[in-house]
């Protein structure tokens, strides 16, 4: 796993190691579970945080925390260029090696200022490969800046580009940060909870 000097979210660094493996830490009783039938995936999340109008055309999934500081968006995306790959050949061609920073920021795109790749590598996102990283950035509207940290993974399926993304946020970055500790049991439990329905 890769990271940046002196990360000081030491925490993260070891869940990151252990991402998407661990037992759903949610208890049963406070739990909701969010279906998608027409990709035929799930995760669960807390019922305590709600479900919102996904935004844009490929989000599949947006849920929110009571406090509207933290969230969870899932995306999925059709490729037709990656209809005729098979299985082992999406996973010997990306997933051989862990996306580097740069790639990372690629595909953040240039909706975010000042994006930071603080952990990067290989994990699984249920039985299939994925790239993992947590990031740091911000976003600003004409309104205010709001500064985010974010963990995530990508992966892909025949046809399907896939990307799970929980993040918390604050007015600063210092804040963010601390929101993202307070929060990171919890959002890793949502991303640990991934499951694919068919495959």
């Amino acid at each position: 796993m890769a990271r940046r000097r002196n990360f000081h979210f030491y925490t993260a660094v070891v869940l990151a190691n252990w991402m998407l493996v661990w037992p759903n830490a949610l208890g049963a009783a406070d739990q909701t579970t969010f279906r998608n039938s027409e990709f035929k995936f799930r995760f669960v999340y807390p019922s305590a945080w709600q479900q919102k109008t996904p935004r844009g055309p490929n989000v599949r999934a947006l849920i929110d925390a009571p406090d509207g500081m933290s969230s969870c968006v899932m995306v999925v995306r059709r490729e037709a260029n990656l209809t005729k790959l098979s299985k082992r050949e999406i996973e010997a061609d990306l997933f051989a090696a862990p996306m580097s920073e740069t790639d990372w920021k690629a595909l953040l795109g240039n909706k975010y200022r000042d994006v930071k790749i603080l952990v990067w590598g290989l994990t699984k996102a249920d039985r299939q490969p994925a790239q993992f990283a947590i990031a740091e950035f911000s976003d600003t509207t004409d309104a205010s800046t709001i500064h985010l940290v974010a963990m995530q993974f990508t992966t892909v399926t025949p046809g399907l580009f896939w990307h799970f993304g929980c993040m918390s946020g604050g007015s600063s970055a210092q804040a963010a940060e601390a929101a993202f500790e307070r929060m990171q049991p919890t959002l890793n439990a949502i991303l640990s909870s991934f499951a694919f329905e068919n495959y």
